[in-house]
């Protein structure tokens, strides 16, 4: 969970934000002023006005504290106001991401957002996704400038946020909720853990399996269905930590909207680090994370993760879409009645 303090922090810094660089579009050369014509007005004359480096960052910070991360896009240097995202900070900040994250919490959070308002849900995720993009700026800049620079084409946002939309699907939003229960429904040793979550998600795996598919077309599912043990149990110096865990992810509504759109913004970051390769920063995918570097690998990776995630559907739903793969093979290996 980001301190909202960080967000006023960055955007008083006195460094100016988004500087084109290398991989930028190149811009076009201005054509040069044709000659005025006999008894034509003369050109326009442009307007130079000298701003101080504190009233800009005066201004900055008033714009981010209302919210209006899409007109703080349109200011930064080397940001064109085209309508389509042309760098991967452009796409985080879209109005596209945004209303697919606001979108996806009044479905998924339903409970918490209660009576709100899409509008209201909408200028929420507007404000927490400054609050990112701010964070990120103080804590990673040099991640900061390359996801400033880092072109992405239309393709390639359109992978990221087809993976986001999906976290309001029906199928998705089911999912979710039954892998939560089940996490929650008894013992929290490892090995009861992955049974209920093989015989609560197991006449799922046809809908998980589409839903993969449509979420990740270019990806192949791979059943790796081979014989072996549980994973392996969490020792008993860690239980009380997962406990612990669990138990402070219990949020209030400012907190639940702000946790469900950090989730988003990780899977976004993820998604584009598939499409682009080395050339994306991983740093703020990795700040966005609540689960941490554990180490762990294949189901224990994933009920790591899960443990993290607890109590927002949100991070649920990015839990399990960053590690559907391992829920197949937990379900091959270890479910019952597959369908």
């Amino acid at each position: 969970h980001l301190d909202p303090s960080l967000l006023v922090r960055a955007h008083t810094r006195r460094h100016s934000r988004c500087r084109p660089g290398k991989t930028t579009m190149a811009t076009q050369p201005e054509a040069p002023t044709p000659p005025p014509m006999a008894g034509s007005l003369p050109p326009p004359r442009r307007l130079a006005v000298a701003v101080s480096p504190s009233a800009l960052a005066m201004f900055a910070a008033v714009l981010v504290a209302g919210g209006l991360t899409a007109v703080t896009a349109m200011l930064a240097p080397g940001v064109v106001a085209t309508g389509v995202p042309r760098s991967a900070r452009e796409l985080l900040n879209s109005e596209e991401f945004v209303e697919a994250t606001a979108s996806n919490i009044r479905t998924l959070s339903s409970e918490a957002v209660g009576t709100a308002s899409f509008e209201e849900v909408r200028q929420r995720v507007m404000r927490s996704t400054a609050g990112i993009d701010a964070a990120i700026e103080l804590l990673h800049p040099d991640a900061y400038r390359r996801l400033c620079n880092l072109e992405v084409s239309d393709a390639q946002a359109e992978a990221a946020l087809r993976v986001v939309r999906k976290f309001g699907d029906g199928r998705m939003v089911a999912l979710s909720r039954q892998t939560a229960e089940a996490m929650e429904a008894g013992p929290r040793d490892r090995e009861a853990i992955v049974r209920r979550l093989a015989d609560r998600l197991a006449p799922m795996l046809r809908d998980t399996v589409q839903l993969h598919k449509e979420m990740f077309p270019q990806r192949v599912v791979v059943f790796r269905a081979e014989a072996g043990a549980l994973p392996r149990a969490p020792s008993a110096a860690g239980a009380p930590a997962t406990a612990t865990r669990v138990a402070a992810g219990r949020q209030s509504a400012d907190d639940e909207i702000s946790l469900g759109v950090n989730a988003h913004a990780e899977v976004l970051l993820e998604v584009l680090a598939g499409e682009l390769g080395d050339a994306m920063p991983m740093a703020p995918a990795r700040m966005l994370s609540v689960a941490g570097p554990s180490g762990a690998s294949g189901v224990d990776a994933l009920v790591d993760c899960l443990e993290a995630s607890l109590p927002n559907p949100s991070r649920v739903s990015a839990c399990l879409a960053s590690n559907m793969e391992h829920l197949f093979n937990l379900l091959m290996r270890f479910g019952k009645g597959l369908v």
